[in-house]
């Protein structure tokens, strides 16, 4: 399965399943520019809070900004849908929620 895919109404599909109720939890930005050091902004919808802080984790990108979608699946346990620009170009990569014991296959 591809990074992202769309159901045939355009919905977004969970990455790790495919099944087709998902939830976006949370949206993390990490601003900088080439080289400089990270400051994380994260976007909490249940709570309405939004957190900016500059990070010493790992970033998706190793020179530029990315943007981060949690996914929350109503079947599997989700993780998360990374945008990230590196030396001029943008890629997509997903990363599991790795927290949560995995569902069983639907079959």
């Amino acid at each position: 399965m591809t990074a992202i895919s769309l159901g045939l109404d355009d919905q977004l599909l969970c990455p790790f399943c495919g099944f087709d109720y998902t939830h976006i939890e949370t949206v993390r930005v990490g601003a900088r520019k080439e080289d400089d050091p990270v400051y994380l902004i994260a976007v909490e919808p249940s709570t309405a809070r939004i957190e900016a802080a500059y990070s010493t984790e790992q970033p998706p990108s190793s020179r530029r900004s990315w943007v981060e979608l949690i996914v929350d699946c109503e079947e599997c346990p989700g993780g998360s849908i990374v945008i990230a620009q590196h030396k001029g170009q943008s890629f997509v990569s997903t990363r599991p929620n790795l927290t949560e014991a995995p569902a069983a296959p639907p079959f």
